[in-house]
């Protein structure tokens, strides 16, 4: 669901600073730019603060929704499965209620993925296979 904001154009972030900056007739104020260009005296205050603290005009990477289950969280769990591995998806969910606090509508994905399994080749050798099916899930370390 989007904020409703429209984004302000990186060409008209680049005007913003290069008339608060100013030129031969000298730098202008905050007003001033906003009279010009007919945006809002807030947006172009924005602009000059952000441009004051990051020294760039493009949108700020990095920011994205935040984990449900931090890294101490995600060992827990990890810990929990390895015990019991076959521990039910609503146990499960019950006992990372019981110690996290936290109510999770699904099991958290980052922790787990499918299984690899081995099979037999016509050679006697062995192969990697990727299995799909719900079962056949196993743990991996969380991303840090």
């Amino acid at each position: 669901m989007s904020s409703g904001r429209k984004e302000t154009a990186v060409e008209v972030r680049e005007l913003v600073i290069d008339l608060w900056k100013g030129d031969e007739n000298g730098p202008k104020s905050c007003r001033e730019v906003s009279d010009l260009l007919k945006i809002p005296k807030s947006t172009v205050s924005d602009i000059i603060v952000k441009y004051k603290k990051t020294g760039k005009l493009g949108n700020i990477q990095g920011r994205r929704r935040k984990p449900t289950f931090n890294e101490r969280e995600l060992r827990s769990i990890v810990r929990k499965v390895e015990v019991n591995p076959r521990l039910s998806g609503p146990d499960l969910q019950n006992e990372i209620k019981s110690f996290t606090g936290k109510s999770s509508i699904g099991l958290p994905s980052e922790v787990f993925k499918p299984k690899a399994s081995r099979t037999s080749e016509p050679n006697g050798s062995h192969s990697l296979a990727r299995s799909t099916r719900g079962k056949d899930w196993s743990l991996r370390k969380p991303m840090s």
